[in-house]
């Protein structure tokens, strides 16, 4: 909504992610969460898939207007100029349309 980047920081901060770790360690850390995974409850495990999953089940109604949303802003002015203003490192010149 801001049109912004977020840190790995302010990610953190506000629960988009679990964990923040240097890149050489990335592997190491998926493989610690998986495990941790693999040694839950499989009830539990296959509750919390299940509601991941239906809390990304919308209606075909939904989805077909968010993909036509999507499709018309990156079509517009606006979609071209973000993308290109971020290229060249200047600060975007918006023109609702």
């Amino acid at each position: 909504m801001c049109n912004g980047r977020l840190t790995a920081q302010e990610c953190l901060q506000q629960s988009i992610v679990n964990k923040v770790v240097p890149r050489d360690k990335l592997i190491a850390a998926a493989e610690q969460f998986a495990e941790m995974i693999c040694d839950s409850s499989p009830t539990a495990v296959r509750a919390a898939i299940r509601l991941y999953r239906l809390s990304a089940a919308f209606a075909p109604a939904l989805v077909a207007y968010a993909r036509h949303l999507d499709q018309e802003t990156a079509e517009s002015e606006d979609g071209a100029e973000g993308p290109r203003a971020f290229r060249e490192k200047r600060k975007p010149v918006w023109k609702g349309r």
